[in-house]
């Protein structure tokens, strides 16, 4: 059985307890599963991966072409990984997210905070349920927006229905069946 030694718990494990790594001479990745999971959820390596979403994003990607970045590696990582860490052990087990307060605005000190990842994305302008008019809701397969009372409730979403009206859920489970 082929055994490999993680370099940062130090115990030697089957190759079955390493992610694959086509680049890697051994085809395995360097340190065991358990371990980069650990790398990976830390507030250290999750600010450096946001860093590189913003440099990505800003300029580049599309609705980000007008989004400027007025900090450097340095500052951001220094105010990351505090509030990644403070954020986390008030929220476990939820996925914190970077948000800029004024989404008009650029990324800088002054303009971010830490929220989560689910909270960030209703805050885009494109989520229709987030602007609804009172006592409305967006249908996704109808395109429009209808009554409250014509959808089924959701617990697991973001204003408590599901995502298509009653009539349209139920048309797809029809299809559904059906085919």
């Amino acid at each position: 059985m082929d055994c490999f030694q993680c370099p940062h718990c130090s115990l030697k494990l089957p190759k079955s307890s390493f992610f694959a790594n086509a680049g890697r001479k051994d085809g395995r990745s360097v340190l065991c599963k358990t371990c980069f999971r650990q790398y990976e959820s830390s507030p250290e390596r999750r600010a450096k991966r946001t860093w590189n979403t913003i440099k990505f994003r800003s300029g580049r990607q599309k609705g980000y072409e007008h989004v400027r970045v007025e900090m450097t590696r340095d500052e951001f990582i220094g105010f990351a990984v505090p509030a990644y860490t403070e954020w986390m052990s008030e929220h476990p087990g939820l996925c914190p997210s970077i948000d800029r307060i004024d989404s008009e605005g650029p990324y800088s000190l002054a303009n971010i905070r830490v929220i989560e990842r689910g909270e960030n994305s209703r805050l885009q302008k494109r989520h229709k349920n987030v602007f609804a008019p009172p006592g409305m809701a967006w249908c996704h397969a109808c395109k429009k927006y209808l009554d409250q009372s014509l959808f089924w409730k959701s617990a697991g979403s973001f204003n408590g229905l599901q995502h298509r009206c009653k009539q349209c859920q139920t048309d797809a489970i029809n299809r559904s069946r059906n085919s």
